[in-house]
């Protein structure tokens, strides 16, 4: 008894998730990173189990949210730390790029691109839902983004309904 982790915990770093996708869908930035900070700390904290118990790294949204907040450097950290545990994960190659863009790292991005592997025009459905409600904020999904969506290639059934809704937004060919 008691090696595995309890329902509580789990529904703690659920509730701290759900604050922070609210917070982001009002656009109070800050109050998002405060609860995904919370959330990744309790992630940090739950027992090791295979498969995990949290379905992917909250550390993405984390970095996604610094991004959105205008916080590039800081959200370099967080998706460096991200691929300290999780090595060539995608998500956070992705999310690294692009804070390195935003901070005119250029060169130092183009190597992520390149050593990764990442096309260069990645679409939305490798970003965790916290980057998916910035870039719906910022524009619509593009043909190309729109293609993968259609294929649904992420996990989780929340974000195939969020790419639904995204790709229903979009004109029909």
């Amino acid at each position: 008894m008691g090696e595995f982790n309890s329902s509580k915990d789990l529904l703690n770093l659920a509730s701290h998730i759900l604050d922070a996708r609210i917070a982001m869908a009002r656009g109070r930035k800050d109050e998002a990173v405060s609860h995904w900070q919370k959330a990744v700390e309790m992630q940090d904290a739950l027992r090791y189990d295979e498969p995990p118990d949290w379905y992917y790294p909250v550390r993405e949204s984390l970095g996604a949210a610094l991004l959105a907040a205008g916080k590039p450097t800081d959200a370099e950290q967080v998706f460096r730390q991200d691929l300290e545990r999780n090595p060539r994960n995608p998500r956070s190659l992705f999310g690294l790029m692009h804070t390195l863009k935003a901070q005119k790292k250029d060169a130092d991005a183009a190597w992520v691109e390149s050593n990764s592997k990442l096309p260069g025009k990645m679409p939305t459905p490798l970003w965790p839902s916290a980057v998916c409600n910035f870039r719906r904020s910022t524009r619509a999904a593009t043909p190309g983004e729109r293609r993968v969506l259609q294929g649904g290639c992420f996990p989780c059934p929340s974000s195939r309904m969020e790419w639904r809704w995204l790709r229903s937004l979009s004109p029909r060919r």
